[in-house]
């Protein structure tokens, strides 16, 4: 064989190496590109907002607090709206679901899959928000909805200007008074303790003293022996995301 045919051969070979090379790259990166698509549309949604075609609208604060709840028209939308919460000074402002399994958690009152979900109450709490500690859970989100503007009372100002939730459920209104937000960890809450009596909700509160950061307490307030309490939980900010960032607040009025 001939010295140039050597030759041909050998650069036809190398570029036939070069060639599956490339296509095995381009390939590798296709496969990489629609894994990382396919994750995106299904990974769980606290700290950041992802860009969907969700229409949410964000409510506007406001100081004052909403004094009429037609829950009929919620109910017509879904049975299992139960409560409605508004905290004055936030734009928090949203229907409260009954949730068994964590259903609404990326999904609306209308049972449509969007990542700013539903706030809710899961079973392990009655109904009747006459448990002794109610945990109402909903996301914190980049764009300010849900849960995101409980992170405003990690400001004492903020704090001891905007001390009122007022929880409103079929024929009754109820107005509770903020007593501490603080950072926790992300234990279940409603696995760890038991809240049956008194004593065990101050189990919950010493430990909440002990181990909370970020705290503001104010220590005026007295959790009573037929007192009870909600506790709204979100997701932490900062370097520890899986932590939960709590406010919790005391029943003072029923009207």
């Amino acid at each position: 064989m001939s010295e140039k045919w050597k030759h041909f051969n050998k650069r036809k070979k190398q570029y036939s190496i070069i060639a599956v090379t490339g296509i095995i790259v381009i390939l590798s990166v296709l496969l990489v590109f629609l894994i990382y698509s396919d994750k995106k549309g299904i990974e769980p949604v606290t700290n950041a907002v992802k860009t969907t075609n969700s229409t949410t609208i964000v409510p506007k604060p406001t100081e004052e607090p909403t004094t009429t709840m037609d829950f009929s028209e919620l109910k017509s939308i879904n049975s299992e709206v139960f409560a409605y919460i508004n905290i004055p000074g936030t734009n928090i402002d949203y229907p409260i679901i009954y949730d068994e399994n964590e259903y609404y958690l990326n999904r609306t009152i209308e049972g449509e899959y969007d990542y700013h979900g539903t706030l809710f109450v899961q079973h392990y709490n009655t109904n009747t928000f006459k448990d002794k500690n109610t945990i109402i859970y909903g996301h914190n989100l980049i764009d300010n909805t849900m849960f995101s503007q409980l992170h405003k009372y990690e400001d004492e100002q903020f704090f001891a200007e905007h001390k009122e939730i007022h929880i409103y459920i079929e024929g009754k209104n109820l107005t509770y008074q903020i007593f501490a937000a603080f950072q926790f960890t992300d234990v279940h809450i409603m696995y760890q303790y038991k809240f049956e009596n008194n004593e065990q909700m101050q189990d919950f509160l010493t430990d909440a003293k002990d181990i909370g950061t970020q705290m503001i307490w104010d220590e005026s307030v007295k959790i009573k022996e037929d007192d009870c309490i909600i506790t709204l939980s979100t997701c932490a900010n900062g370097n520890q995301p899986k932590n939960r960032w709590l406010v919790l607040a005391v029943l003072n009025r029923e009207d």
